[in-house]
């Protein structure tokens, strides 16, 4: 099941990525002075393995590199301004 194919699976990870970031980059972001220019971008995405087997989770990655879809190409980024 990949990503395209099940968008709960996708918010669900969606979520733990923000959750992660407001426990982890939340604190971060209070140490910097006024007026810091920030630019976030992350590594570009990933596709899930369609042979992906639970049971050999520590043989097999569960998401790979390689692919020509959008979750793979775009490199998401963001500018913050603390003001």
């Amino acid at each position: 099941m990949g990503l395209e194919k099940d968008p709960e699976d996708l918010t669900l990870k969606t979520s733990n990525v923000l959750q992660c970031l407001q426990l982890e980059l939340t604190p971060r972001l209070r140490t910097i002075p006024s007026g810091t220019s920030l630019i976030l971008f992350s590594d570009h995405g990933f596709i899930e393995n369609p042979h992906f087997d639970q049971a050999d989770k520590y043989r097999q990655p569960r998401y790979l590199h390689g692919a020509a879809s959008p979750l793979e190409i775009i490199v998401p980024w963001a500018r913050l301004l603390k003001i």
